[in-house]
């Protein structure tokens, strides 16, 4: 199976990460290729971030979509992914639609862990109510750091901020798992879960195995 997974933002460095995390997790005859939405805005950060680079993921899937058996939009906020759905009869995924259903899956109440920026809390209230998940989401969290300030921090600081937010999000919220809304997350699952002992869900993983489940038919 080959799935194309899309960076909505022009920072290749994030790009770098989702690929790790998805080459990590995916299925031994899964094929990963990683783009970056190159004309996109650095960080997605606000609704008009979401729709310039709806524009560019669109582009993108509409220049490969003979090329691919799936794809998947690498942000929470999930830019153009109804549009996508609309030009491809082929799966889409979204990592922050799929993060919130896997946590419905796994947990009677989430919450969910944004960057901090202008529109990050409301957001992420959006994709929980776009998915009619308002009873199932115990509160969306601010790590109080933007996107880009946040990716490129230490990893450790990162696991720190992240740890911090959760924790809260637990003992306060009454959150009995977590969901990284953003991919510049990546990578820190893992060591949040066992630290935190509730599920911590990457998003770029969960859109992997949604998408894995739908083989092309040959």
């Amino acid at each position: 199976m080959k799935i194309l997974i899309i960076n909505p933002n022009s920072t290749e460095e994030m790009t770098q990460a989702i690929e790790q995390t998805a080459r990590a997790y995916a299925a031994p005859d899964t094929k990963i290729t990683c783009l970056t939405a190159s004309e996109g805005p650095k960080a997605i950060e606000s609704a008009y971030d979401v729709a310039v680079a709806a524009f560019h993921v669109l582009e993108l899937i509409r220049k490969n979509e003979n090329n691919f058996d799936a794809f998947i939009i690498a942000c929470g906020a999930n830019p153009g992914i109804d549009a996508a759905r609309e030009i491809t009869r082929k799966p889409v995924a979204g990592i922050g639609e799929s993060g919130m259903m896997t946590a419905c899956s796994v947990a009677g109440k989430f919450s969910v862990i944004s960057p901090a920026i202008p529109g990050g809390t409301a957001l992420g209230w959006e994709g929980v109510r776009a998915l009619l998940l308002e009873r199932r989401c115990a509160s969306v969290r601010s790590t109080g750091k933007g996107v880009l300030e946040g990716f490129f921090i230490e990893k450790g600081e990162l696991v720190e901020m992240l740890y911090r937010t959760g924790k809260r999000a637990v003992e306060e919220d009454g959150a009995d798992a977590l969901v990284l809304l953003c991919a510049g997350m990546t990578g820190t699952k893992e060591i949040l879960e066992k630290r935190l002992k509730v599920p911590v869900v990457d998003g770029v993983i969960s859109a992997l195995k949604t998408v894995e489940q739908f083989p092309p038919r040959r």
